[in-house]
């Protein structure tokens, strides 16, 4: 049975936005990954990093066929969907951040050797 509803593909000029890398690795599991950008030093070897807020206008510029997720209800339909073993970019609202996603806002120490790139971007960390 699917779970939610389905996504709108709207933007709200009120939401704030993030753009996500979302794998599914099995039937209740999936890999997301996320720009993050620097706070401060943790110590010698180690940054303070946070999920980095993104303009949707920009990001759908670059990418027009991108899904837009503004609810949990819309993420629920929009994650039950997904293909195990294939990526997907995304664009996921606060809202539905605080609400499915909530440890993906959390701030994360982590070494320069730990950030990725991809598709060009970079400062990239594996956020589950």
């Amino acid at each position: 049975m699917q779970l939610g509803k389905r996504p709108e593909n709207l933007i709200y000029k009120e939401n704030e936005y993030y753009y996500l890398y979302v794998r599914k690795v099995g039937l209740l599991g999936e890999c997301i990954v996320g720009r993050v950008t620097y706070i401060a030093n943790y110590n010698r070897n180690k940054e303070r990093r946070k999920l980095e807020k993104v303009s949707p206008e920009r990001v759908l510029y670059k990418e027009p066929h991108i899904n837009i997720i503004n609810t949990g209800d819309e993420w629920k339909y929009w994650r039950f969907s997904l293909k195990i073993g294939k990526t997907y970019k995304v664009l996921v609202s606060k809202k539905c951040m605080k609400e499915c996603l909530n440890w993906c806002l959390k701030e994360y120490i982590v070494r320069r050797d730990e950030l990725m790139i991809v598709d060009g971007i970079s400062d990239l960390i594996f956020l589950t």
